[in-house]
């Protein structure tokens, strides 16, 4: 296969690069014709790093996109002016150091709240409840089970009662000596009204990364993909009560995959057939994208589709979506090297 590249605005090698990948996955058709692709375009703004880690939302119900941020001991949030800019970033103090954040509305009033995870032995979560008007209120703790670090943390109805749920996932503990591995989720049932049933800690046998969820077998029950180390994703299908069946830890590069740690997962149909596949950037010694081709009933097509970058690039974290109109999915790497041009468009054809 061959990747065609353009490249655009050359950035210094310790630069903060967002590069854009245009994966433009399109369907065959009887005739192996393929639809026509236009190149996507971008403005380039800098804006004041807000964390480790940004999430969009709008918290002020004004119709934009805000962000939102996890950084030192707080959650920064930076208000749209609506024409690509944002007002300066207010600092909303959470429990103790930050780790990663999520937006949803927890308690039921119409207005998106923020829940931050923590790193510390005692308090794994604070929970932001939005005034409406892109304000917060003060942290409402919950307690560390744990007893891990929180580098991941998503927002969705887990058991189809119409109320948020938490997933947290975990990694490491190094509170004490000596450090622990750590392999386990944590769930959180929401009540509805800004609180949460005890946690409940699940051994998964692997350290996480980032945590995407969808409907990998078409029951209407949200599922769990996990990205770890070394390459691997693990897969929990939903019973629908906040309950899960894993499935058998997939590898996605089985020889010689020390350090090629799996940074990042998103779903998305790639290849339009209403089955959802599954996008994993692949970083450090890695240097790779892995597209997970859906089967429709919870299993995934082993090996993966991988992308290569031609230089070590380092793909860390990405975003799905159409960025230049044309009804097929694009997809926006964010490269940890962006000394080989800040932009990057690379068109490839998913074939079934």
């Amino acid at each position: 296969m061959t990747y065609p590249i353009r490249q655009v605005n050359s950035c210094k090698p310790l630069c903060l690069a967002l590069v854009v990948l245009a994966f433009f996955m399109a369907t065959l058709s009887a005739t192996n014709a393929f639809a026509a692709t236009t190149a996507a375009t971008f403005t380039r703004t800098d804006h004041p790093i807000l964390g480790n880690t940004h999430i969009a939302a709008d918290f002020n119900g004004d119709g934009r996109l805000d962000l939102a941020g996890s950084g030192g001991n707080a959650v920064q949030v930076q208000l749209a002016n609506g024409n690509g800019t944002f007002a300066a970033a207010l600092a909303y103090p959470v429990a103790s150091s930050s780790q990663d954040v999520a937006a949803g509305d927890f308690n039921g009033d119409g207005k998106i709240d923020l829940v931050s995870t923590i790193n510390d032995p005692k308090i794994g979560l604070s929970l932001l409840l939005g005034n409406g008007d892109g304000t917060f209120q003060a942290p409402r703790n919950f307690s560390n089970t744990s007893g891990l670090d929180s580098p991941t943390v998503v927002a969705t109805d887990l058991n189809n009662d119409g109320k948020l749920d938490v997933v947290i996932g975990h990694q490491i503990a190094c509170y004490t000596a000596p450090c622990i591995v750590g392999r386990s989720i944590t769930l959180m049932m929401g009540n509805g009204d800004g609180s949460f049933q005890p946690n409940r800690d699940i051994d998964i046998g692997i350290e996480t990364a980032k945590i995407a969820f969808g409907d990998f077998n078409r029951d209407g029950n949200k599922d769990l993909a996990i990205a770890s180390s070394r390459s691997r994703v693990t897969i929990l299908l939903g019973n629908g009560d906040g309950t899960f069946a894993q499935q058998p830890t997939l590898t996605l590069i089985p020889e010689n995959n020390l350090g090629m740690d799996a940074t990042d997962i998103d779903v998305a149909d790639f290849n339009r057939d209403t089955f959802e596949d599954l996008v994993v950037a692949i970083a450090l010694n890695g240097s790779r994208t892995a597209i997970l081709t859906g089967n429709g009933d919870g299993s995934f097509r082993i090996p993966p589709l991988l992308i290569t970058e031609s230089n070590l690039a380092v793909p860390q974290y990405q975003a799905v979506d159409d960025f230049n109109g044309d009804g097929f999915l694009d997809l926006a790497l964010a490269l940890g090297d962006g000394s080989f041009g800040l932009m990057e468009i690379l068109k490839e054809a998913l074939n079934k």
